[in-house]
């Protein structure tokens, strides 16, 4: 896991949080010099997937000190060995891959 705050003691800008695992950690310095001056960036990566016991309160940690504007969600395939028992899966969208559509719909209704 690692946790990088940006800017941590800037407090009169929006702040961005990147959620995700590698692929995240890998795009976050992209994203940190594309929204600069504008805003500040943090991320929050780790190959630990949604239905890993120990990710939320992880990510509790960092939405504790801080507020973040925007959120980006990008896990990944992490997790994808998982089965779907602890996540809901009541999507009916039709897409080329439905395991993926499922696991979509239920971070947008967690979002929301």
């Amino acid at each position: 896991m690692t946790t990088w705050i940006s800017n941590a003691n800037t407090h009169n800008q929006p702040r961005a949080l990147l959620v995700g695992d590698s692929i995240t950690k890998a795009y976050a310095p992209e994203v940190t010099r594309q929204l600069q001056p504008s805003a500040t960036t943090a991320y929050f990566t780790t190959s630990a997937s949604v239905a890993d016991p120990a990710f939320v309160p992880q990510l509790q940690g960092v939405l504790a000190g801080y507020q973040f504007a925007v959120i980006d969600f990008n896990n990944g395939l992490h997790g994808f060995g998982f089965s779907d028992a602890p996540l809901r899966s009541d999507t009916t969208q039709a897409d080329l891959n439905p395991r993926v559509a499922a696991r979509n719909a239920i971070v947008r209704e967690l979002a929301a």
